[in-house]
């Protein structure tokens, strides 16, 4: 099993909304530790993101903020972790969250200025959406040093948050 297809099957298990196209036995560990392994990915797989990205705005009161930092720091990437909160902040609006606001503070204090550059690995093979990036860059991954578009929200994609689900790579059905 590759390792982004274990990071879906522990996600799956942690209740984010992604059915894995085969059974995988996997390692039981803390939301917090998973949570920093996916940052060290998340710029190689959209869909991951998404993926995180919606399990946090609902879930981000259960993880230990102390404990997600340390693992960040020796598993993950606070640049990574810092953009996922902020837009997880920003897709839910007026709901204020101090635990996302928390994450965001402590991922800027911990993450270096560098050259702009897209967040998404895919987009550098790709020179029409590199440029479309340059002219229309979403303002919370600029914030960040990155060029990206506003990710997908999926409850404006699929609705409410029974019933939803993405299906990892295998599967290939993100509705």
């Amino acid at each position: 099993m590759n390792s982004l297809t274990s990071l879906f099957a522990e996600w799956s298990e942690h209740g984010a909304f992604v059915t894995i196209a085969e059974p995988h036995a996997i390692v039981s560990r803390s939301v917090n530790a998973l949570l920093a392994e996916s940052t060290s990915v998340l710029r190689d797989d959209v869909r991951l993101f998404t993926v995180v990205l919606d399990w946090l705005r609902d879930y981000a009161d259960d993880l230990d903020v102390e404990s997600l930092l340390a693992h960040t720091a020796s598993t993950g990437v606070f640049a990574s972790l810092g953009v996922l909160a902020d837009v997880a902040r920003h897709q839910n609006g007026s709901h204020v969250d101090a635990t996302l606001d928390r994450i965001v503070d402590a991922c800027r204090e911990r993450t270096h200025e560098h050259a702009v550059e897209p967040f998404f690995h895919v987009n550098t093979r790709h020179p029409y959406m590199l440029k479309r990036l340059q002219r229309e860059p979403d303002p919370i991954f600029l914030r960040w040093g990155y060029l990206a578009a506003a990710p997908i929200n999926l409850r404006d994609k699929v609705g409410p948050r029974s019933g939803r689900q993405i299906t990892e790579s295998s599967g290939r059905s993100l509705s």
